[in-house]
């Protein structure tokens, strides 16, 4: 990953639930490689559509749940809050 698109899917893509990099192989094998896109051109088209879109980080923090750790709560109580939030 190029160094400018990695420090920009740190910012607009984390994982919330394993390692960054992680995260974003899963992202590619799963959905990119079906894209037609290169790699590179796949995930900045995702910083693109993030940059468009609801900030996770703004709505989370709105919501006073940024600081808890999503890894020890069931995903349904994740995604119930995220809701919340919205």
């Amino acid at each position: 990953i190029p160094p400018d698109l990695e420090a920009e899917m740190v910012v607009f893509w984390p994982s919330f639930t394993m390692r960054d990099g992680d995260f974003w192989t899963h992202e590619w094998t799963k959905h990119g490689t079906d894209s037609g896109l290169t790699f590179e051109e796949y995930f900045r088209k995702m910083i693109s559509l993030f940059r468009n879109s609801v900030n996770a980080f703004v709505v989370l923090a709105s919501a006073d749940i940024l600081s808890i750790n999503y890894q020890d709560l069931p995903e349904l109580h994740f995604r119930v809050d995220f809701q919340n939030a919205l």
